[in-house]
């Protein structure tokens, strides 16, 4: 809720395509059943502020009949937001898309990602909660 209403204060809104001279990010995190896969486009503002200008998010039990989020519709988002963003790096968790760093690779730098418990976690869930405490993260 803290990022939105940052983001409301800002006029943020969903982005379909990037503004000319902004550079954006692209992450996956892929859930291909239970869990959700989320994909995000962000970019830093010069003042330091994170902007999430867009996040997809999909969910396996809306694929019949596997129930999986089918790795070729997450390749075709990043292929298309390449093309309406300004993308200078993708990041990922190799853990089930090492295939699909492999293969993005050519047209994009791939930053691994590895989020696997612990340390891990907690490294990620201080940044995060900074980044919200400090007015740091805004999203639509």
């Amino acid at each position: 809720r803290a990022c939105e209403a940052l983001g409301t204060s800002l006029g943020l809104h969903h982005r379909l395509a990037g503004e000319p001279g902004k550079v954006y990010v692209l992450s996956l995190d892929y859930g291909p059943r239970r869990d959700r896969t989320a994909m995000a486009v962000m970019h830093r503002e010069p003042d330091g502020i994170v902007i999430v200008d867009r996040l997809d998010v999909l969910e396996g039990k809306n694929f019949p009949p596997n129930h999986v989020v089918p790795i070729d519709l997450v390749e075709q988002w990043v292929h298309d937001r390449r093309k309406a963003f300004n993308v200078e790096l993708l990041v990922l968790d190799p853990y089930q898309l090492e295939a699909t760093a492999q293969r993005l690779a050519p047209y994009l730098p791939v930053e691994r990602f590895e989020s696997r418990g612990g340390k891990s976690n907690y490294d990620l869930a201080s940044t995060m909660r900074c980044l919200v405490a400090n007015k740091k993260i805004a999203s639509y």
